[in-house]
């Protein structure tokens, strides 16, 4: 199984969307979701919200041991801005900062660990 939070099983590189979502009361209007996913021990595995199915806005990802993974934004779904990256220990271990698509081809940019 690969380290990168936003793939699991080979799946495609969106976080899954199921129906374990919650519904946010306070911003509902705009369909908004809190969504929380579970590792299979019942750990937390992730959490972020969607808007109607789609990833946006914070989430973060979580090892076993309840250790942060990796953080980051989301915007329609496609990852954006700094995304950061834990080590086994939960400090910081890089920093990527992703551009939206539609602009420059290059799209990564990683700042190692200082």
């Amino acid at each position: 199984m690969t380290d990168d939070p936003t793939k699991r099983d080979g799946a495609s590189a969106k976080p899954l969307m199921d129906d374990r979502c919650l519904e946010n009361p306070v911003r509902n209007e705009l369909r908004t979701k809190e969504h929380i996913q579970n590792h299979r021990d019942g750990s937390l595995w992730a959490r972020g919200q969607t808007l109607d199915g789609v990833a946006t806005g914070y989430w973060e990802w979580f090892r076993r041991d309840g250790t942060r993974l990796r953080s980051g934004s989301f915007e329609n779904g496609e990852q954006v801005g700094e995304w950061t990256t834990y080590d086994k220990n939960g400090e910081v271990y890089k920093v990527t900062t992703i551009r939206p698509k539609s602009k420059a081809a290059s799209s990564h940019k990683t700042k190692p660990k200082s």
